[in-house]
């Protein structure tokens, strides 16, 4: 059966065959790289003239290591309300903010635009710091401007967009000092996981080391089912943000720079919202697996499809009976927060996953996942 992943994998090729546009976030003057979106956010918000232990507001819908970043870099967190709609609450923003914050911390989930105009008003008016976490809005848009360009500061995960071993973006907007230099870092997992996805793109494509890559991909099922069983018992204890590929402090990885640029970025873009519609017009959404959005805004480069289910654990497993894998964002809150304040963050982080809608996917491709999500749908929906 062939399997649909949520990100792209490795193209070797491009490494011979590079593109040359101006790319309008990764030619920026002050853009940095470094080894992921949370290492970018841990250099990023040192930039900003703010004292050790100062607030910064947070979404209440997270995925935890964004929040442990800014905790590393010396802060305290305090969060916000997100709407099942998934978006910040602005009426809290603007009745709940207290004297102690210095910054706010939005979030594009999934690549869809926060409602910025209206927290950079928030933000002047009580003379805040706004960092955008554009770690689903690479590529994405607001009206005529990219997402990143509205905040103080922006980070972004390349890797999430454009297939690298590891890779996250700073972007720095206002008059701050430059960042620091993440250290130098390489371990085994990156390595692997570099000869694994480029062993995916031959085997998904049918090239003609397919055959060859195949044989060398099952030598790696057992010891990966066996990783992916002890990553299933990582619990929220502490030690759960030690991991080393969390890499809060490191630089992009050296094999991860021929990768940045394997095609156009506006046909990333196109590629992405063609594949997000046609999803959008054809899967057979019912009660338990519904939409989040019901449009695709314009300038929206989608990371994947969001969708409203009845457990996103268990849909996950359903969907790779059938080929197609899901990203889940969100799973665990940071425990720093108190859940119970928050009356939608358990519904938020058990009820939405990702559905794949990257650039490396066919028309072909889309019809058999479309296909098989239904096949899914009809067997498993109540």
């Amino acid at each position: 059966m062939q399997k649909y992943y949520t990100f792209p994998s490795l193209n070797i090729r491009t490494l011979w065959k590079r593109c040359k546009e101006k790319n309008s976030i990764l030619d920026e003057e002050n853009f940095f790289l470094y080894a992921s979106g949370r290492a970018a956010l841990f250099y990023g918000i040192s930039c900003l003239p703010l004292e050790k232990g100062q607030k910064v507001l947070f979404p209440s819908y997270h995925c935890g290591v964004e929040v442990e970043a800014i905790i590393r870099a010396g802060f305290t967190v305090d969060f916000y309300p997100v709407t099942d709609k998934l978006e910040a609450d602005i009426h809290w923003l603007e009745e709940y903010i207290d004297n102690d914050c210095a910054a706010i911390v939005v979030i594009h989930f999934y690549g869809f635009p926060q409602p910025v105009d209206q927290i950079k008003k928030i933000c002047t008016e009580k003379k805040l710091y706004l960092i955008e976490d554009c770690a689903h809005g690479l590529y994405s848009k607001d009206r005529n401007k990219w997402l990143g360009q509205f905040g103080d500061i922006a980070i972004y995960s390349i890797q999430k967009t454009v297939c690298l071993p590891n890779g996250g973006g700073l972007l720095v907007n206002a008059n701050l000092p430059k960042p620091g230099k993440g250290r130098s870092f390489i371990d085994s997992v990156l390595v692997k996981g570099l000869i694994r996805s480029v062993l995916e793109y031959e085997v998904f494509h049918k090239s003609k080391a397919a055959k060859i890559s195949k044989i060398i991909l099952d030598r790696f099922r057992d010891r990966q089912e066996a990783e992916e069983e002890i990553s299933k018992e990582i619990s929220m204890e502490p030690e759960y943000y030690d991991v080393p590929c969390y890499d809060y402090r490191n630089d992009i990885f050296i094999f991860s720079k021929p990768f940045l640029r394997p095609r156009s970025f506006l046909e990333i873009i196109r590629l992405r919202r063609n594949n997000y519609q046609y999803l959008q017009e054809n899967l057979a959404f019912n009660d338990t697996f519904s939409k989040v959005h019901e449009i695709l805004p314009e300038g929206v480069c989608p990371l994947c499809l969001p969708v409203k289910v009845d457990g996103n654990d268990k849909w996950s497993r359903n969907l790779q009976r059938y080929g197609v894998y899901v990203f889940i964002f969100g799973r665990f809150s940071h425990p720093v927060m108190d859940q119970g304040l928050f009356h939608n963050v358990e519904t938020l982080n058990q009820g939405i996953l990702g559905l794949p809608v990257h650039q490396q996917l066919d028309s072909d491709d889309m019809v058999l996942i479309v296909r098989q999500i239904n096949k899914a749908i009809a067997r498993f929906s109540e």
